[in-house]
């Protein structure tokens, strides 16, 4: 038998037919917990300035791994990850987007002239 069509199916107690949803945006009450969390531990200004700073350290500095030679000396390996340095971009300035451009009713004169202000000296 099809769920919807049974009538023993209880539903929700809370709901008022025709009144406002006991389910606002219809977000799972334990998500709308663990957003209400997130925005109290992490999303003020302190954390986010403190966030910033440790993905500019990562994006610019690198990230430092105490290593060990075969020898056993000690040294830092410092790696740079391109993924540190887009995302800084992207929180600062925004994804890069691509801009649509229709060239296939353009006349001959106007793409030789595009070409030449493109074209690398």
């Amino acid at each position: 038998m099809n769920e919807g069509n049974n009538p023993n199916r209880g539903g929700n107690p809370n709901w008022i037919k025709g009144g406002p949803s006991p389910n606002p945006g219809g977000k799972p009450r334990k998500l709308v917990e663990i957003e209400r969390m997130l925005d109290e531990e992490f999303r003020d200004v302190a954390s986010t300035r403190e966030n910033y700073q440790v993905l500019r350290r990562l994006a610019l500095e690198g990230a430092q791994t105490e290593m060990v030679t075969p020898n056993g000396a000690p040294y830092t390996k410092t790696t740079f990850h391109p993924a540190y340095m887009e995302q800084l971009f992207n929180r600062l300035y925004g994804p890069i987007r691509e801009v649509p451009v229709d060239l296939t009713d353009a006349t001959d004169e106007f793409l030789a002239e595009l070409r030449a202000r493109v074209k690398p000296s």
